[in-house]
């Protein structure tokens, strides 16, 4: 495998760095049968693509776990603006030009699952509205 990158590397010129490849297996491959290969070209493997641009690459059905840092990103935001000081217009301008924004780029190239969107408006509603943890509340009316 790697005499194969090395001529690949002389016929086009360019330089393929071993310390940063990494070979990627279907997960259906046995465990066994990737530490092996692992072994012979001293690369670790792995059975994702990961991130590119903060976007996962994946070549399955797109699942929520995939989508975690996403969610985080929401929460981080939310638990940066204290909802008891801002009033009810400057919650709606937050919501609008930071928390739709978020997930716009991951949008253009992959297809989110539901639950994500909905975990997202459901956090936007309770910012909106000034709930606060999980308990039971009554909504001022506006």
């Amino acid at each position: 495998m790697i005499s194969t990158l090395t001529k690949f590397g002389t016929a086009s010129g360019l330089r393929i760095n071993i310390l940063k490849s990494l070979p990627i297996f279907p997960g259906s491959l046995h465990h066994r049968l990737r530490r092996i290969l692992s072994h012979f070209v001293h690369i670790p493997t792995s059975t994702s693509f990961g991130k590119y641009l903060g976007v996962p690459l994946v070549t399955h059905k797109p699942k929520i776990n995939d989508y975690k840092d996403l969610l985080q990103r929401f929460t981080k935001h939310l638990a940066e603006w204290q909802t008891k000081f801002i009033n009810f217009a400057g919650r709606v301008i937050l919501i609008k030009s930071v928390l739709t924004s978020l997930p716009a780029y991951h949008m253009q190239s992959t297809l989110l699952p539901p639950k994500i969107i909905h975990g997202m408006e459901q956090m936007m509603r309770h910012f909106l509205w000034g709930k606060s943890g999980s308990s039971r509340y009554l909504a001022q009316i506006r």
